[in-house]
């Protein structure tokens, strides 16, 4: 029995040597990262690259584009409202001689008219709502730009998110098939013992279920990998792309070594940045001017107007009709008109048209005036939950340096203590599975704490970047 065990520590002395120069390779470095042949092919693409083009194509900035760009034209509207207006206007009236028989006889009443006019007109009194009505718009349209310019910081996150996803599958499928060949190389070893009838069959088989384990690993990760591939294509609006990322070795927030913010100071930048705060209180001013209008309905509208009107139908008149002395006038001298004056209207009743419009305004401005505290409300916790993030990506990042570190020494004392006989195979595959599993963790948790870093940025109502 001692023989047969001296034999297998032996035998896997041998896998464990024929191997050492794929396995231990890694060993120096933290953790090192293979280019996946597929994360190299296509068109280079960096992160701040990845960003700017969502930023511009992504479909959330493009609608918050075009709803600004309507926002702007309604300012127009509002103030053409209030400038003086142009009419024209043209009659042609038939008038039927069965119902009048001096349709066409009497000058009075001619058989047809045909007219043409021009009006100006300007609201004198109902002036005021109108003014109203474009400080509002004025400040819709702030809010519309504030609106894009936050769809676009969005656009840019989510351009970085689907980026660093693609490049931590990327970089996961690089250390899965560095397993794999680990593995394949330790299976082909314990094969060819078992062959040789140095080694049993169970031991054999330790490493072939070890084999397939590593294969579903690696087929899993090259899924989530085309799935990442496919996601940032998308976000980037260029289905069907594909591209080469980078494969740096470092984070971008460990490569520039921000501070860790404060969170008094976080959220004191974000009171005076965030666009939502900014819109929320946009929001009760305009709720406010909407209402005072809606009080001035109640009085009347005074319009000054100038009209000049022409009847093509015009014939030479005589006046007074039929008397010997009357004078002919010409055509030329009697078809045109000019008028001018004032029109004063105001609505007496309505059914409580204007009173029921005021109290909805009234309740659209308390109810902006809620709004206003849920925002801010939100805006605190978004904060908090941001740099709290953030710390806890740090420290994870740190923890999983550290976990990279022992798994490779602990993978080496396993080497040496099965070398040995003081250590069995299971513990040889055990120690290399949670060196790739540190590995791997570190990969994540680098890409988790550039994600972190610039949800931070967002929160206090910058736009993420990466310098």
């Amino acid at each position: 029995m001692r023989f047969r065990q001296e034999s297998i520590v032996s035998a896997w002395a041998c896998i464990v040597s024929a191997s050492a120069g794929v396995a231990f390779a890694q060993e120096n470095a933290p953790a090192p990262v293979p280019k996946s042949e597929s994360s190299q092919q296509g068109e280079p693409l960096t992160l701040n690259q990845a960003m700017e083009r969502a930023g511009l194509r992504a479909f959330g900035a493009r609608i918050a584009e075009q709803s600004r760009e309507a926002a702007e034209a309604k300012v127009s509207q509002a103030r053409g409202a209030a400038l003086p207006r142009l009419d024209a206007d043209a009659q042609k009236i038939w008038f039927n001689d069965n119902v009048n028989k001096l349709a066409g006889i009497s000058p009075q009443l001619p058989a047809r008219v045909t007219t043409g006019a021009l009006q100006v007109s300007q609201p004198i009194i109902g002036l005021g709502p109108l003014l109203l009505q474009i400080q509002a718009a004025s400040l819709q349209a702030d809010v519309a730009r504030n609106d894009e310019a936050t769809a676009r910081k969005d656009a840019r996150l989510q351009g970085a998110e689907a980026y660093i996803r693609a490049q931590k599958a990327s970089q996961l499928v690089s250390i899965a098939e560095a397993s794999l060949q680990v593995t394949e190389n330790q299976t082909r070893e314990a094969e060819a013992l078992s062959r040789a009838g140095r080694l049993n069959k169970a031991e054999s088989m330790r490493f072939e279920l070890a084999l397939a384990d590593a294969k579903m690993q690696a087929s899993q990760a090259r899924i989530t990998y085309e799935l990442a591939s496919v996601s940032l294509a998308e976000i980037l609006g260029t289905p069907g792309a594909v591209y080469a990322l980078e494969t740096p070795a470092d984070s971008r927030f460990e490569k520039q070594r921000p501070p860790l913010p404060e969170l008094g100071a976080a959220l004191k930048e974000a009171a005076e940045k965030r666009p939502e705060s900014k819109n929320a209180a946009a929001g009760i001013q305009i709720s406010e001017y909407y209402k005072l209008a809606s009080n001035l309905d109640y009085l009347p509208s005074l319009n000054a107007f100038a009209r000049y009107e022409r009847n093509f139908e015009a014939k030479d008149a005589v006046f007074p009709a039929g008397s010997p002395a009357g004078k002919t006038y010409p055509k030329e001298d009697i078809q045109d008109t000019f008028s001018y004056g004032l029109q004063l209207k105001w609505s007496i009743w309505d059914w409580g048209t204007r009173w029921n419009r005021s109290s909805e305004y009234a309740s659209n401005l308390q109810r902006a005036r809620v709004q206003k505290e849920a925002v801010e409300s939100g805006v605190r916790l978004d904060v908090t939950s941001a740099v709290l993030s953030l710390r806890g990506a740090v420290d994870t990042l740190e923890t999983s340096k550290t976990s990279v570190r022992l798994a490779e020494e602990v993978f080496k004392l396993t080497k040496a203590r099965f070398q040995q006989g003081q250590a069995t195979t299971t513990d040889v595959i055990s120690a290399e599975r949670d060196q790739t599993r540190a590995r791997g963790g570190l990969v994540n948790a680098r890409g988790d704490v550039d994600i972190a870093w610039l949800k931070y940025q967002k929160s206090t109502g910058v736009s993420p970047e990466t310098k």
